[in-house]
């Protein structure tokens, strides 16, 4: 989303690059837990997770501050953004509920994707019975 946002504001944000950096920097942690996941230990991924978080919290929160700068909504990325860094702290205090909440957000995606895979397959049986 950043990725996309950060084009959207290039014709009237100077600083527009750090929502691009911010958005490529969650593509570049996402790529890299799944090329290096398999041979890694779990607290790679609370550490991964928490560094993450921050990255995006600072960037989100400096992105804020230009958009404040330009006189545009910014209330919701600076909430976003300290969220953010606050979640970054807690990840890496508690990292029992942090691998608990990454295996919640894996299973909720599951669940959520298998359902709407379910639910195509019976629309495309209903188009293909006479």
């Amino acid at each position: 989303m950043n990725i996309v946002h950060a084009f959207q504001l290039k014709p009237v944000m100077n600083h527009w690059w750090v929502l691009l950096l911010s958005g490529l920097v969650g593509v570049g942690f996402g790529i890299a837990a799944l090329v290096f996941y398999p041979g890694l230990s779990l607290s790679f991924a609370v550490v991964l997770v928490a560094w993450w978080l921050m990255f995006t919290g600072i960037l989100g929160i400096f992105a804020a501050l230009q958009e404040k700068k330009l006189g545009v909504s910014w209330g919701w990325p600076m909430a976003f953004g300290v969220l953010s860094v606050v979640a970054s702290v807690f990840a890496l205090l508690s990292p029992p509920v942090t691998l608990a909440a990454i295996m919640g957000l894996i299973a909720g995606f599951a669940i959520v994707a298998g359902v709407a895979l379910l639910m195509g397959a019976f629309k495309l049986r209903s188009l293909v019975r006479p």
